[in-house]
């Protein structure tokens, strides 16, 4: 598995309207690819991360080629997004999560969508 790491700076009075677009719009979108093993997005001050989990990178590829990721990709840099760095792809090494984190991030995406 591959994880797909993009890093951005926002507008830091407009990032609540940001949370509530990743959580629905972009978060669908994740979903309607089926190479994508899960998404997560991270906040702490001005930075995001945005944290997406991939069978392969060829499945990736067919997200960023896709129509509807530039348009919303745009739409975000130019609501949102102060500065953006290019996404990589990293190689998982190791470490571990429980079920329980598993469910209760699941849970907690389920009562915010």
């Amino acid at each position: 598995m591959n994880i797909l790491l993009w890093r951005a700076s926002v507008q830091l009075n407009k990032a609540q309207e940001l949370e509530q677009f990743l959580n629905t719009t972009m978060l669908q979108l994740f979903k309607q690819y089926s190479g994508c093993n899960g998404v997560t997005f991270l906040q702490y001050g001005a930075q995001l991360q945005c944290l997406s989990y991939w069978r392969n990178k060829v499945d990736a590829q067919q997200l960023f080629q896709s129509e509807t990721f530039k348009s919303l990709t745009l739409l975000m840099l130019q609501r949102w997004i102060v500065a953006a760095e290019p996404a990589e792809f990293i190689d998982i090494q190791g470490g571990f999560i429980t079920i329980e984190a598993l469910t209760n991030i699941a849970c907690e995406h389920l009562y915010e969508a």
